[in-house]
């Protein structure tokens, strides 16, 4: 098995997982362990890596800071006893949302492909975080096309089952 397939199989489950509701803890962890593959590969092609760099310039100023605290934080807590062993996390799963999605613009970035999973996830996203993105033509085309299907973010099990025709009909 490649890494890139390794990274792209990890973030299929992790999407799965995520749009049926599943465990956080096992999505984020899933998640992190794509998303480093993916910019290991992205360093070595010198591409960027979003959340570090290209996707901070499109969150609104008053968001960055959360999107940039909390990502290594809990990929470690989750990974990791040997220095913290008694140590709670207050754990943020909106992290987990904007790596997962930085991981399929990486890998898609990587490859030239989505998955209908991820094309779906990327869907679900931009209907949940339409205010962090800031205004121009591709947040206007997400709203339309969110409007017409009638989706809404609180019914991740619709993104799951329409993730074959949004990869059809967007490029997302």
């Amino acid at each position: 098995i490649s890494k890139i397939d390794a990274a792209k199989r990890q973030l299929d489950v992790a999407i799965r997982l995520f749009l049926n509701n599943g465990d956080i803890v096992a999505i984020h962890t899933l998640t992190a362990a794509a998303y480093n593959i993916l910019r290991d590969l992205s360093n070595l092609q010198s591409k960027p890596v979003l959340i570090k760099e290209k996707m901070l310039e499109m969150v609104k100023s008053q968001h960055k800071k959360m999107v940039r605290n909390g990502i290594n934080e809990a990929e470690n807590f989750f990974k990791h006893a040997d220095e913290d062993s008694n140590k709670l996390l207050k754990f943020n799963p909106n992290g987990t949302e904007f790596l997962l999605w930085d991981a399929c613009v990486i890998y898609h970035s990587l490859t030239s492909e989505k998955t209908p999973l991820m094309s779906a996830f990327n869907m679900w996203f931009f209907t949940k975080h339409t205010d962090v993105l800031q205004d121009g033509e591709m947040k206007a085309e997400i709203t339309k096309l969110i409007s017409e299907m009638q989706l809404t973010h609180e019914d991740k099990g619709r993104f799951l089952k329409l993730s074959s025709e949004i990869s059809r009909i967007t490029k997302l």
